[in-house]
């Protein structure tokens, strides 16, 4: 894995990258099907309707509190009101690299096969959720830019989008 790190980085800036990616893209496209494939077969449909409910709360959770922590850190680093909430819907999902956690966890026995398929499940939903959450990001972050202006909580804003 650190050697493919490196040689992506040596030959991302040499003269023949862009014939490497052209000629990765297709076999990048079997990859990403693969990979869905198989994160695919870990959903029970059975167990997903029988813990629908836990899904449910788990994913709303993680929709609500990741974009929070996220706006705030980028509030605490000096971004725009806008920019902090945007960059926030869109760090709503749970990346692909917790199917990879969660199955060290499950080998390690720190979690039971249930809490296993349940954050599959949750992650799961969370992907399917991020094309949504994205969209939200600009408007839902200029809204809020708004509202604490007209109350005089954000004095000044920087535009990174256009003229305020």
């Amino acid at each position: 894995a650190l050697g493919a790190f490196l040689a992506a980085i040596f030959l991302g800036e040499s003269v023949i990258a862009t014939q490497l990616r052209g000629d990765v893209g297709a076999l990048k496209t079997v990859f990403v099907t693969l990979f869905f494939s198989a994160i695919g077969m870990y959903i029970d449909p059975w167990e997903l309707l029988a813990t629908w409910w836990q899904v449910l709360v788990l994913t709303a959770l993680i929709v609500a509190l990741k974009p929070t922590v996220v706006a705030l850190v980028a509030l605490i680093m000096k971004l725009t009101v806008r920019s902090a909430v945007a960059a926030g819907c869109t760090m709503a999902h749970v990346g692909r690299f917790s199917f990879v956690l969660a199955q060290a966890a499950l080998d390690g026995q720190i979690i039971t096969p249930e809490t296993f398929k349940l954050l599959v499940s949750a992650t799961v939903a969370t992907l399917f959720l991020t094309p949504y959450t994205v969209a939200m990001g600009r408007p839902l972050g200029e809204r809020a830019d708004r509202f604490l202006r007209k109350r005089g909580i954000v004095k000044k804003t920087l535009e990174l989008y256009g003229t305020v």
